[in-house]
């Protein structure tokens, strides 16, 4: 396996999202970011469970809630969760991550009130 760095480095990945995240925020806007996808490839799941928990730790920093795509998508088969291309998610996944981001915004507006 050929195992090439990510495109986006991993702190220039970090910095950016912190960098939308206030500006976001100095809007008077709530932020909710999903992490990245998990996917059939290893050393792509690889990357994306370092973002992933970079996005956590920048949400416990910056104070914005996420929906962590990847706890939402394993607790179910592989066959359930991805099409054929290893990539996409099925309707089933979409809506499982669907349904996690509705409860995640609700639960923000709550506090927001």
């Amino acid at each position: 396996m050929l195992l090439l760095p990510p495109r986006t480095p991993r702190a220039l990945y970090c910095s950016t999202m912190a960098d939308m995240i206030t500006e976001i925020k100095s809007a008077k806007a709530i932020p909710v970011v999903l992490t990245p996808f998990p996917v059939m490839d290893l050393w792509s799941n690889y990357i994306g469970k370092q973002l992933s928990a970079d996005v956590e730790a920048l949400s416990k920093t910056l104070g914005f809630p996420i929906v962590n795509t990847r706890r939402v998508l394993e607790k179910y088969p592989v066959h359930t969760i991805f099409l054929n291309d290893g990539i996409h998610l099925t309707t089933f996944a979409h809506s499982l991550v669907a349904a996690e981001l509705a409860q995640t915004i609700s639960k923000t507006e709550q506090l927001w009130q």
